[in-house]
């Protein structure tokens, strides 16, 4: 692993990094097994956002190559709407997880 991309990692918060280091960061943590997210709304986030597992582009303000690299885009360019989804996201995975769950116990429970 490059001395750079050790840095990279040990890091806790990003403020105004170049896309460069964007692209690097979202590189080196997918190499190491993590689902990675990006947010981005300039032009010169596209790369950074097609590495992204789940990439955000914002909808008002982001220009059309972030937008059109993007997943999802954000309508109102709010980062607390992320976080709303997040929380969204993970209610409906641990609602999935509870129906899986009690329907496996049912079918089970029913071939007693």
């Amino acid at each position: 692993m490059e001395p750079k991309t050790k840095k990279l990692l040990n890091v806790k918060v990003f403020a105004q990094s170049s896309p460069n280091d964007n692209l690097l960061l979202v590189q080196a943590l997918k190499k190491r097994g993590h689902i990675v997210a990006a947010t981005g709304m300039g032009i010169h986030d596209p790369k950074t956002l097609r590495e992204a597992d789940v990439s955000l582009a914002m909808g008002v303000g982001g220009t059309a190559a972030a937008k059109e690299n993007s997943d999802f885009i954000i309508l109102d360019d709010n980062f607390a709407t992320i976080v709303k989804v997040g929380l969204l996201y993970a209610w409906l995975k641990w609602r999935t997880w509870a129906v899986a769950v009690y329907r496996m116990h049912t079918k089970m429970m029913s071939k007693r």
